[in-house]
Order: structure tokens, then sequence, then C-alpha cells
């Protein structure tokens, strides 16, 4: 499994993100975010990238519709992993275009990203 939940039941979402992610594991994230969202009316999201091999082909990966339907219900995602994943994790994510303040931060800064997502 390429997503383990280390908390989805709260304002602040986070999980593991090993492997390969998946459709269904986009599936997954995108479902708990849509919950969390409708429970708290906004959430913030911490990903950790540990061992993290990149994305799978499968599902359809350009479908945006999510991010116009749930954008607004998002205030920040944190991503934490190894400084090569930086600029393509940035760029599938679309960080540049959505208007969610989105950073990445290295491994040796998972807590000033704890703190900055608001744990």
């Amino acid at each position: 499994m390429a997503c383990e939940w280390i908390d989805a039941d709260s304002k602040v979402l986070r999980a593991r993100l090993s492997g390969l992610l998946t459709g269904s594991d986009r599936a997954q994230i995108e479902d708990n975010a849509k919950r969390a969202i409708a429970r708290f009316g906004s959430v913030r999201c911490l990903l950790v990238l540990d061992d993290f091999g990149g994305w799978q082909r499968d599902g359809d990966w350009g479908d945006l519709s999510f991010q116009a339907e749930n954008d607004a219900g998002i205030e920040r995602i944190a991503v934490v992993g190894e400084e090569k994943w930086r600029e393509d994790v940035l760029a599938f994510m679309a960080a540049p275009l959505r208007s969610i303040d989105i950073r990445f931060f290295d491994a040796a800064e998972a807590a000033v990203a704890e703190e900055w997502v608001g744990g």
C-alpha cells in the first residue's frame, strides 16, 4: 500500500506515502479530504514521503475535478520528503496554479512542516 493514514479524522489530515502512488491511493486521499472538509469546513494536509517512488501510470491523473470542487476547503498542504522530489511533487500538485499554499519541506525539516501545517 502506498498510502498509510496517520490521521484522517481531524482538521489536519496526515498521511505517509511510500512506494508508487496509485490511482486508488489518489482516490482514497481525495475521499478523506472531502469527508474532512464536509465535517470541519476546511482542512490542512501533511504528506510525508517515505521511500517514495513516484506515481504509477494508472487512472486519470489529469482529472482536475477534485481541485476545482474542493480547493476552497483546503487551507494549506505540507509535503515532507527527499529533496530530489521537490520539483516533481510541486509540479504534480500544480502548486503554482492553485490558490492553496503548498510547500515542500526536506525530511530534516519535518518538525517545521508539522508546525507550519498546524500540528
